[in-house]
């Protein structure tokens, strides 16, 4: 739903954004508009740079307003990002047709703040209005005048991420409370509002959709998902057929645990799905993971939801994005860009780690049977130690280097093989390194921007950035361009999907794509690293002169 569109919505109930509390103790000066345009276009690719679509650009306000919306995953809870003078703040909102189910809503939610709050990173303001319709909860910073452009790198930053962390900190309990029955009777207070004559850009109404049953429509958009797959070229749901059901699985390599895609209505989710016939099995599946979160959430790139769901025996490992009306066919090509960018990402994250839980099962098995046989040495070397992920990484990337140096590159002249997912070697500016990676179902070659300063590192990419269009043609493709604003480091990266990259019959194609690609990354980045690294001795030789 449209701004514009909800705020015809408050005046039908006879209520004002004031009266709903969106600017009642900011004075007049809440109601100034940010006046440039492209304010939210920057926000959106804030969102971008974090990888996230939780804010669609399709919805983005128009230029001037000075908030923006989106449903939540429950009836009747939209998030805000708010603007006002001094402050700019994010919230959820909940606004029932009944206040009585407003307030349960809100009670629900207040019962569990201690998680909620741990989730989000800091307190929140729970504002249950108990002389109104509505509640809120919600977080604010102050920066002083906010339409002073200055100030909007740290405004845009604060935004995205407390937006982000906002949907993290409750989408869990919002997704819980939806499937309950207690939600049953929880209709927007949005629901009765007639649908304009025309659209907002003046076209005709949208057409109905086709009237299909909820299996039948499922079908048509899982069928639609795995062409998008096919189309970028993701292997990792090569073997599905179209699913009536709400979620399409595939195999993860670990018995019993399986990557999931799901849809509805209020929300699409990527997740690992761990249910393994033992109940006990699935829990120490997932402490595993859970030990090298760390680790899981940096391969995927934000972090996810932990569910360990003590009293179930499955455990599930989770990211969701809340959705206005999924089953509207013209929302279905945002919808499967995120699927498909963000089971990849899951399985990027978590493909190593399954690998390692799965060797460590071998293992002990091997060693309970080898120590029934009276023979544990001989079983655990001859069968276990060769496929070792340390002595596999290190067989392939032999071969790799071997490769290189068939093809008098110069590249990782003076390395050796490593045992590590990667293998690293140094550009021609410090700090900055060329890297191969090496998984399961992903090989990936990038230049890893690292040095001691965060800002520094930030610094190069944008240089790096501003230059793209130029890196990219000699490159010869487009690149995945990774600030990654909240960590220390930043990446240019291109991505491969493969099928079992652990069949070492895959690993000649494996071999000559990285080869090829690594070497064309440092023909496109060390000339222009070269360029920042003379601009970087120029400025220090300034400095030099000016102290001395």
């Amino acid at each position: 739903m449209s701004n514009s569109r909800f705020q015809q919505l408050l005046k039908k109930l006879g209520k004002t954004l004031d009266g709903l509390g969106h600017s009642d103790d900011f004075g007049s000066e809440a109601i100034l508009p940010v006046p440039q345009k492209d304010f939210w276009d920057q926000v959106i690719e804030g969102f971008s740079r974090r990888q996230s679509m939780l804010y669609p650009s399709a919805t983005r306000p128009q230029p001037g307003e000075r908030f923006w919306s989106i449903s939540a995953p429950a009836p009747a809870c939209r998030y805000w990002m708010i603007l006002a003078t001094p402050e700019a703040r994010v919230e959820l909102s909940i606004e029932a047709q009944s206040k009585a189910k407003s307030k349960q809503l809100f009670d629900y939610l207040h019962e569990r703040s201690g998680a909620i709050e741990s989730r989000f990173g800091d307190s929140l303001i729970w504002d249950r209005m108990d002389n109104h319709n509505a509640s809120r909860i919600r977080s604010s910073h102050t920066f002083g005048n906010l339409q002073d452009t200055r100030l909007w790198p740290d405004l845009i930053d604060w935004l995205v991420s407390a937006a982000m962390q906002l949907d993290y900190a409750f989408s869990d309990s919002l997704i819980t409370f939806a499937g309950s029955s207690s939600a049953e009777e929880l209709k927007p207070a949005w629901n009765n509002l007639p649908s304009p004559a025309t659209q907002e850009d003046g076209s005709p109404p949208e057409e109905p959709e086709e009237q299909k049953s909820l299996p039948e429509l499922r079908f048509d958009f899982w069928q639609q998902v795995l062409l998008g797959l096919q189309e970028r070229g993701i292997t990792l749901y090569q073997q599905a057929r179209a699913s009536r059901s709400q979620f399409l699985s595939t195999r993860t390599g670990l018995a019993g645990c399986r990557y999931w895609m799901t849809f509805s209505n209020s929300e699409i989710r990527v997740e690992l799905h761990i249910d393994r016939e033992d109940r006990k099995q699935n829990k120490l599946v997932f402490d595993y993971l859970l030990k090298n979160k760390a680790r899981v959430e940096q391969g995927f790139g934000v972090g996810l939801i932990w569910d360990r769901l003590d009293d179930r025996q499955a455990s599930k490992v989770r990211y969701c994005r809340a959705l206005h009306n999924g089953y509207s066919r013209r929302n279905w090509p945002d919808m499967i860009d995120w699927l498909a960018e963000h089971i990849v990402r899951l399985e990027r994250g978590l493909s190593e780690v399954l690998l390692d839980y799965r060797l460590l099962e071998r293992s002990s098995r091997l060693d309970a049977q080898a120590t029934t046989s009276g023979d544990a040495e001989a079983v655990s070397n001859e069968e276990f130690s060769s496929q070792s992920l340390p002595t596999l990484r290190l067989a392939f990337w032999t071969q790799v280097l071997d490769s290189l140096r068939a093809g008098n590159s110069m590249l990782y002249r003076n390395t050796r093989p490593a045992r590590a997912y990667f293998f690293s070697t140094r550009s021609t500016l410090s700090g900055c390194r060329y890297w191969m990676t090496f998984g399961q179902t992903e090989i990936r070659i990038e230049l890893n921007i690292d040095r001691q300063g965060r800002l520094e590192n930030k610094q190069i990419f944008d240089y790096l950035y501003s230059r793209r269009k130029e890196i990219e043609d000699a490159f010869g493709k487009p690149l995945e361009w990774d600030r990654l604003t909240n960590k220390k480091v930043s990446k240019v990266r291109l991505s491969h999907a493969i099928t079992d990259g652990f069949e070492q019959a895959h690993w000649p194609v494996m071999v000559g794509w990285l080869t090829e690609h690594i070497t064309r990354l440092a023909e496109a980045f060390d000339p222009v690293l070269l360029e920042f690294a003379a601009l970087e001795a120029a400025d220090q030789e300034q400095q030099d002169n000016d102290s001395a």
